[in-house]
Formats: structure tokens, C-alpha cells, sequence
């Protein structure tokens, strides 16, 4: 179904295969590879940790 479908990383904004790319469920966007994965977080690194926060740390 999905096989040859292209989709756009969402760090470097380049064309890739779906099933060829890493998928973030939470944002729900693709990444080439680890690297653009790693590049992305750095340039979101607040609103990740807000939501890890949010998730994982316990304000009890």
C-alpha cells in the first residue's frame, strides 16, 4: 500500500521512501536517519522536554 509512497523529512525537508524512513508517532512527522532525527530534537529540545515532562515525571 504505502511501498513506493515519498515522504518529506521533516529536518532536512529531502524526499524519501515511507518505508525507508523513522517515523515519530508523537509529531507525527519522518526523518531521513538518526542525524536528521538528532538535528531536529536539538532544535526542538524545549518543547521535547516539556513533553517528556508531561509523560514520564511524576509532580506528586
Amino acid at each position: 500500500m504505502f511501498m513506493h509512497e515519498k515522504v518529506k523529512c521533516e529536518s532536512c525537508q529531502g524526499f524519501l521512501s515511507r518505508d525507508d524512513a523513522l517515523f515519530d508517532e508523537q509529531s507525527e512527522v519522518f526523518f531521513c536517519d538518526d542525524g536528521c532525527f538528532e538535528d531536529w530534537a536539538d532544535d526542538h529540545f524545549e518543547a521535547i522536554m516539556q513533553q517528556y515532562k508531561r509523560v514520564h515525571v511524576d509532580a506528586g
